[in-house]
This record gives C-alpha cells, sequence and structure tokens, in this order.
C-alpha cells in the first residue's frame, strides 16, 4: 500500500448542523475524519453528540469521547512526540466542538501552537485513521521538516524508525 501524506490540520473549531453529516468529509474535511477514525468513536455515536439537545446523554457521550482520546491518540501520541509531554483534548458546547493542547503551559488551541507540533498531530492522526499500522506501507512525504525547528527535525528519523508496522519512507527534503 503506497500512503501519501497530504499536509491538512485539523483545525480549532468545528460547528455543526444535521445536514453536516450527509457528506462530513466535503463539509468538515479529512482530518476530522481522521479524528473520528484515529479515536475510534462511530460516526453515529458522533453526530448524537454534536447534535441531541439531551444534556445527560450529551454529557455521556462526551465522557465516552474524552475517554476514546486518552486511550486511542493521547497515550500513543506522547511516545510518538518526544519534544514535550501534551494532551489533545476536545471540549463541546452545543453544537461546536473545540480542540485544545494541554501541555505545560495549560490548554491552548491547536490552532495557536506551533506548526510542528501541529504537523507531528496531524501525521499521527493520520496514521492511526487509517490502519496502516500492520500493512506493508509505502511513504511519500514532502519536505517533512519543514516546519520542524533543528532537533525536531532530528528526532524525525527516531520517530520513523520507532512507528509499529512495516514500512519504507520516500521523502524529500532541503535540510
Amino acid at each position: 500500500e503506497i500512503f501519501y501524506y497530504k499536509e491538512e490540520n485539523l483545525n480549532s473549531t468545528y460547528a455543526f448542523k444535521k445536514e453536516d453529516f450527509d457528506n462530513l468529509r466535503s463539509t468538515h474535511g479529512n482530518m476530522l475524519v481522521n479524528f473520528i477514525r484515529a479515536v475510534r468513536i462511530d460516526e453515529q455515536l458522533f453526530q448524537e453528540m454534536m447534535l441531541t439537545g439531551d444534556s445527560g446523554r450529551k454529557q455521556d457521550l462526551i465522557d465516552e469521547l474524552v475517554e476514546l482520546i486518552n486511550e486511542n491518540v493521547n497515550k500513543q501520541f506522547n511516545e510518538f512526540y518526544p519534544q514535550e509531554r501534551v494532551s489533545l483534548v476536545a471540549r463541546i458546547e452545543n453544537n461546536i466542538l473545540r480542540f485544545f493542547v494541554k501541555g505545560t503551559s495549560g490548554n491552548i488551541s491547536i490552532s495557536e501552537r506551533s506548526n510542528g507540533l501541529k504537523w507531528y498531530f496531524n501525521l499521527f492522526i493520520t496514521i492511526l485513521s487509517n490502519n496502516i499500522r500492520n500493512e506493508n506501507v509505502l511513504f511519500v512525504i514532502d519536505e517533512p521538516g519543514v516546519y520542524l525547528h533543528v532537533d525536531a527535525q532530528k528526532e524525525l528519523r527516531r520517530l520513523f524508525y520507532n512507528l509499529p508496522f512495516n514500512y519504507q519512507i520516500l521523502y524529500s527534503t532541503h535540510s
């Protein structure tokens, strides 16, 4: 399988209407769909969480989402990202989903974090969402270190070396 990593970002904020779920990918992009797959929440439950008016049910689904993020993303991400210990945090108010990154400075909107951290998060979520962990994969990545500071560029080789599946990497760089 060939996997081309097209750079996309998880947005800080998503607002939902019922019709958005008819074609989630076209209304909110691939990264939100990748996030839903990476955390392993059922799309119907995600839709219910975003649209229900039943506050008790909504909170139950939010609690489930928080557990799934911690179990399926945060725990593994900190092995993947060696720069600092961080957690992806989702907040839901009414029909609005917001993403934050919690680190040593507290919760900061994902859009306000460094391009390097966002690059790592997006690559990691994309890998998880495509379930390529048990496949033989050829990664094709253009300029993987363009947003990374020098130390993070050095860590990039370690990141690829420690991926838990069989792969080959083809990437171009000016570094």
